[in-house]
């Protein structure tokens, strides 16, 4: 457990190696080690891993970053960090770029699946579900209109969106009648 406030610091370094190498330690450290993921979240590990995120420029890095918030996401009690550091970040940096940009930017699967783990999760509740359920709707039917997303994207999102809908009935019903309806037909009429 010592070693994981050093760790937490060196994320911070300007050599991105260094930062690589430490986040991939972190998220190793917090895979199915509750006691790692407390300590983590005690060394402020959750801004720390979400600030490098949003100014990261190697996919690599952001792989590492994601998959260390998805490991921190399956903890209860660090949920409510999560949403406070992380979700602004995970929705602005990964999920609107990897299915709203042009299909020359450089995407990775597999960051997104780390950000939407976190939305699987349960990582977003309430207040958050008001802005995040709305953007997912909006993400679905941007990229069912897209012809160059994957099968495997739409079926993310779309189990994102259904994390989210199962998780507030009452504020979903809001939705139900045209944007989640337009969007889930647009993706039958796609596939």
């Amino acid at each position: 457990l010592k070693g994981i406030l050093p760790l937490v610091g060196l994320l911070h370094s300007p050599n991105t190696q260094v930062k690589l190498t430490a986040s991939a330690a972190l998220r190793n450290l917090s895979f199915k080690s509750d006691r790692n993921k407390e300590e983590i979240h005690r060394c402020n590990g959750i801004p720390e891993a979400a600030a490098q995120l949003k100014d990261s420029d190697s996919v690599e890095l952001d792989k590492q970053l994601t998959g260390l918030l998805w490991n921190l996401s399956c903890a209860d009690n660090l949920k409510p960090d999560l949403l406070k550091n992380a979700l602004s970040v995970l929705t602005e940096r990964v999920i609107l770029p990897y299915t709203t940009s042009p299909s020359n930017t450089v995407k990775d699967p597999v960051v997104f699946f780390h950000a939407t783990g976190c939305l699987r999760k349960g990582g977003v509740k309430f207040a958050s579900l008001q802005t995040s359920l709305p953007q997912l709707l909006g993400l679905l039917k941007e990229g069912t209109s897209g012809a160059n997303e994957s099968d495997d994207t739409l079926a993310i999102a779309c189990q994102a969106a259904s994390s989210l809908v199962l998780k507030n009935i009452d504020l979903t019903k809001s939705y139900l009648s045209s944007n989640l309806i337009q969007s889930l037909n647009s993706i039958s009429q796609n596939m």
